[in-house]
């Protein structure tokens, strides 16, 4: 009886399978097969420098090459856009992606007429076709901001950083009393930008992880970042703070970073911490 049974739903699913049809499913095949487009990121700053322009570029990818040009274009998302003066920024909503190539690029000019350190959201939308699929990378977000330039060679080096808040839960908040090195983790697309390595709460954990912040015009701005040592959501658990630490862009041997820490309310409510950076 068992092997009639067996046999019935073999029949069955057999003839299931071969109803489907498989041309229903996109084929993603570099040399004719349906196209995925999308942007390699979803966010960005785009850095103007004081009473000055700044442009960024970002990179649209498609999954099949072909030979001859190919263009898509972009929208502005008007209701995710904040208030930014439209002569604060230009582009061109056309992408072209040169034949025999899978990506173009996206050129955002930025220009100083209003803008502030703060920054402004601009959200461009990828226009849909039914000549190609959007991938979830079919949105980017441009925070437009002004910054002043701050030499490279500043408040980079070893540092003995030392924590001048009271501790919260047990500890100190990073490696406090230790000698870190402060770098650029990328000088062509964020020249204001720093990053060290350090433990986060390492009486608790001990594996550093980078912690990141911004010099702009005369503040000291942390990244929104994650932690690697929480109590339950390590998502988003330090923020930049309620009132920044200042610096001197003509003397980087002292300065401060004060920076918002559980920010989430993951482990008890949120927190302003101050660093002491003192060059060595």
């Amino acid at each position: 009886m068992k092997k009639y049974i067996f046999k019935i739903l073999l029949i069955t699913s057999v003839l299931f399978l071969g109803s489907c049809d498989v041309a229903d499913f996109p084929t993603f095949d570099v040399n004719g097969g349906q196209t995925l487009v999308a942007f390699n990121i979803t966010a960005t700053n785009l850095d103007v420098i004081i009473d000055d322009t700044g442009t960024t570029d970002i990179q649209l990818n498609v999954s099949t090459v072909s030979s001859s040009d190919r263009t898509y274009s972009v929208t502005i998302n008007e209701e995710l856009t904040t208030e930014l003066n439209t002569d604060n920024y230009n582009f061109n909503p056309t992408i072209t992606v040169p034949a025999g190539e899978y990506n173009g690029i996206l050129t955002i000019n930025g220009i100083d007429n209003s803008v502030d350190t703060t920054g402004k959201l601009l959200v461009l939308d990828l226009v849909e076709s039914n000549e190609f699929l959007t991938g979830s990378n079919s949105q980017v977000t441009i925070n437009i901001r002004q910054v002043c330039p701050v030499p490279t060679d500043k408040f980079v080096g070893n540092y003995l950083i030392e924590q001048t808040t009271p501790f919260a839960g047990g500890g100190p908040s990073l490696a406090n009393g230790t000698v870190i090195t402060v770098e650029i983790p990328d000088v062509n697309t964020s020249p204001n930008g720093r990053s060290f390595m350090t433990s986060n709460f390492p009486n608790y954990c001990s594996t550093p992880i980078p912690f990141t912040f911004e010099l702009i015009c005369n503040n000291v701005i942390v990244d929104t970042q994650d932690t690697n040592c929480a109590c339950s959501s390590r998502t988003d658990y330090f923020a930049p703070a309620t009132t920044p630490s200042t610096y001197d862009v003509s003397d980087d041997n002292i300065f401060f970073v004060t920076f918002t820490e559980d920010a989430q309310s993951d482990c008890s409510s949120p927190l302003q911490t101050t660093y002491r950076f003192t060059k060595q």
